[in-house]
């Protein structure tokens, strides 16, 4: 599963049935497939939403569980 996730997020056109198919052999459903796709999918485009325009992360938010104490 993470090296379809890792296909399809750095060279999207490389994914073919063949990459499906080597997913369903690892028992993965069609479903299964359709979260995999669409969770790939969505972090990647937000990613290079935030990258994109420059977005500052909530700093309370992004110091929590990070060692920091949070404000």
């Amino acid at each position: 599963m993470l090296d379809f996730a890792w296909t399809l997020t750095l060279s999207p056109h490389d994914i073919g049935e063949a990459a499906r198919q080597s997913l369903r052999d690892a028992g993965f459903g069609d479903a299964d497939i359709f979260d995999i796709c669409d969770t790939v999918a969505f972090f990647n485009y937000t990613n290079r939403m935030a990258h994109g325009l420059d977005m500052i992360p909530n700093a309370e938010y992004h110091s929590f569980d990070r060692g920091d104490a949070a404000p």
